[in-house]
């Protein structure tokens, strides 16, 4: 890859890991479904605006708009409330292990969909050694009591699944502006989610939207529009797969966090992991993508 698409692995890393502490906080007030469609709703005066300054807006082709649904329903609404369920039944760090199976997940996807990202031995060896890195930075006592955990682990899979689906998915599609692709994004995921919400959760208590509105709106702009954003410029720069190794990259941001914002100390496994995952990635990314640029449908 080049120097730029690994920046841009590492800010988009940054972005998500800013949105783990966010929602572990909300998710003790709201459903899980609630906080992803919040998330949605608040994010979109965010994004717009910015859209529009740059001369983006929504969208107006239909191959955007049917991307923006997919992207909706892939990579916020699944995902997000996935994550939320996750957050309140298992521990923190088994959830960082889980969601760190998303670029081996991506890769077996990528494969058998993707021209150019088929998958070798190489990339199996640098998904797994990422992988392990992961498990080292957060440590491996997080694994202990999967088996109790069962639901919360098997529903927080959903959301390195639904990531990897969607994140190939929008790869095989013609190629949006990521203002563009991002606003229809929000508005399709809003859409979705608010009559769901209202039909499970009803509305949601006025008096805790405003007491947590600082809480969600950090969440929307910084742990969620950001994210979106860069992870979309990074999925038709660098693919699929090599999109993907931002899932590799955020544990070392969250224990990073922790350390500067709580002043954790960092342990010597961690800077082990953190070894093992910047191998992984060199691994996996050692071999490029072949370029697969379908036509755009926008007018």
């Amino acid at each position: 890859m080049t120097f730029v698409n690994w920046a841009l692995v590492v800010l988009t890393a940054a972005t998500f890991a800013v949105s783990l502490p966010f929602n572990k906080f909300l998710v003790n007030e709201f459903s899980p479904i609630t906080l992803s469609a919040a998330r949605a709703v608040l994010a979109l005066p965010f994004i717009w605006p910015v859209a529009v300054a740059f001369g983006a807006g929504f969208p107006r082709a239909l191959g955007d708009w049917r991307a923006a649904f997919i992207g909706a329903v892939l990579l916020v609404a699944i995902p997000f409330s996935a994550i939320a369920f996750g957050q309140q039944h298992i521990p923190s760090g088994l959830g960082g292990i889980l969601y760190g199976s998303m670029p081996l997940i991506t890769a077996v996807i990528a494969s058998a969909l993707v021209p150019g990202e088929r998958l070798s031995g190489l990339k199996i060896v640098g998904c797994l050694v990422g992988l392990a890195g992961v498990t080292i930075i957060i440590g491996p006592a997080a694994l202990e009591g999967v088996g109790s955990h069962l639901l919360g682990v098997l529903v927080t899979l959903v959301a390195p699944l639904s990531y990897a689906a969607g994140t190939v998915v929008l790869r095989l599609l013609p190629a949006s502006n990521p203002l563009v692709l991002t606003s229809g994004m929000f508005v399709a995921a809003a859409a979705l989610m608010v009559p769901l919400t209202a039909g499970l959760d009803g509305e949601p208590e006025v008096a805790a939207v405003q007491t947590m509105i600082w809480p969600l709106v950090g969440l929307a702009t910084l742990g969620t529009a950001v994210p979106a954003f860069l992870n979309y410029v990074l999925i038709r720069r660098a693919g699929a797969v090599n999109a993907s190794l931002v899932m590799f990259i955020m544990p070392i941001f969250a224990v990073a966090f922790g350390a500067i914002i709580f002043g954790e100390r960092i342990q010597i496994e961690a800077l082990i992991g953190m070894c093992l995952t910047v191998i992984g990635c060199i691994v996996v990314s050692n071999r490029p993508a072949l370029p697969f640029r379908p036509k755009s449908t926008a007018k």
